[in-house]
């Protein structure tokens, strides 16, 4: 038996070896230039196979290392290996094909089980929107035998002041969060949430940069219990309009105002999110709820690409739309 552990420390491993650390699987690593998706599947799948195997040796020098007799004779297995990231579009191709699955070859196995999570999320969506079409349409049937007269009601009323008050201001709290990279859940930004800031700032708990002294910006985690999380059911596409807009007012406060001709135009985070906002906004189903948890789901998310210092790609919003929206109808009529 070697004196020198596959782990490149001596046996027996000292007691403040700390396997659970050992044992942890590596962040992804980027894919080779020349590797396309069938050799990316094919050495996660090796990769996935020796950390398996490295895992069982690891857990069985840590039970005897715990046991009357020890680990003698006995050794850790290899450090674990990183497995290759998966690009957005990779993805989004797996999920929405099992064509493409198969063509590409097997897929490992945490990474099968990340694919057919989403593809569950989505199947629930696309049922969720199916049920709400029935009973809309049910609502409508009962509506429509209903007498005429002496039925009508109103909707949703509202009082005048809430429609001619417009927008509130940005409160300071969310500024200076917000121009230290913390970001909100989009309902944050709603109306009615950014009046109460303003009206009873000291509701809202704040908490203090490490890397900023003095500097307050919103405890989001405490917030969130109070606000809740981003979820799709509460919002409409109004209200994303309504907290969108609020969000993308704060961000041109925060940035310089260079129109995109002059030459010393540089992107900044309000001048991408706006594009952003205008794709969605723009898009002939924005009106539509059965599609709204689908292509809110992809804002989401590219919403998140922009603030984190990407720039705004009509090609590839138009792609990544067109791909979620093939995958939901093929769940819908399929």
């Amino acid at each position: 038996m070697p004196d020198t552990s596959r782990s490149g420390g001596s046996l027996p491993l000292a007691a403040t070896f700390d396997f659970a650390a050992y044992m942890k699987r590596p962040a992804d690593v980027a894919a080779p230039d020349d590797f396309d998706l069938g050799d990316i599947n094919k050495e996660n799948c090796a990769r996935e196979k020796h950390n398996k195997e490295s895992l069982q040796l690891t857990r069985a020098y840590v039970a005897a290392a715990s046991s009357a007799a020890g680990a003698r004779n006995l050794d850790v297995g290899y450090p674990l290996r990183p497995s290759y990231a998966y690009s957005v579009e990779d993805k989004e191709l797996l999920v929405s094909s099992d064509s493409a699955e198969k063509a590409t070859g097997p897929l490992p196995l945490h990474f099968l089980l990340e694919i057919e999570r989403e593809r569950t999320k989505r199947k629930n969506l696309a049922e969720t929107a199916r049920n709400q079409r029935e009973q809309e349409r049910a609502a409508k049937d009962a509506v429509s035998s209903r007498p005429a007269l002496g039925t009508m009601v109103m909707t949703d009323p509202r009082p005048i002041s809430a429609t001619i008050s417009g927008s509130p201001p940005i409160p300071e709290l969310w500024l200076t969060s917000l121009q230290h990279k913390v970001f909100f859940p989009l309902n944050f930004w709603l109306d009615k949430t950014l009046r109460q800031a303003n009206d009873f700032p000291h509701s809202f708990a704040v908490t203090s940069l490490s890397n900023a002294s003095g500097v307050a910006v919103l405890n989001v985690n405490k917030a969130l219990s109070e606000l809740g999380d981003e979820d799709v059911s509460n919002m409409t596409p109004g209200l994303w309009r309504q907290a969108s807009i609020n969000s993308l007012s704060a961000w041109k406060k925060l940035c310089p105002d260079t129109p995109r001709t002059d030459p010393g135009f540089q992107p900044t985070p309000a001048s991408e999110y706006e594009q952003h906002v205008a794709f969605f906004a723009n898009q002939d189903i924005f009106e539509d709820l059965e599609y709204f948890s689908i292509w809110s789901h992809l804002e989401h998310s590219l919403r998140y690409e922009i603030f984190r210092n990407h720039t705004f790609d009509i090609n590839h919003y138009q792609m990544r739309l067109q791909v979620s929206l093939a995958a939901y109808r093929q769940a819908r009529d399929g």
